[in-house]
């Protein structure tokens, strides 16, 4: 019995080795995407959309409206906001 656990954990310590000394191991987890880290293009916006990002930047007639919103009656002098009725 002792034998066979002297052998099984032979076979165990083998099976971890490999043949082929220096392979390439990645030095960290990052992506290897061809498009990781590049800036998105600089097209003001986009015809044909497909990832999230040119979704949100996608092309549209609607008419752009700049919206100033005045919340300060609602803040205390403090910053804090007053208590609900």
């Amino acid at each position: 019995m002792r034998s066979l656990l002297l052998l099984l954990a032979m076979l165990l310590a083998l099976t971890g080795c490999s043949n082929t000394p220096n392979q390439a191991v990645p030095s960290d987890a990052g992506t290897t995407h061809a498009d990781a880290g590049k800036p998105p293009p600089s097209s003001a916006c986009f015809t044909n959309p497909h990832t999230y990002l040119e979704i949100i930047n996608a092309c549209t007639d609607a008419q752009a409206v700049d919206k100033t919103d005045n919340l300060s009656p609602m803040n205390l002098p403090d910053g804090g906001l007053q208590p609900l009725p």
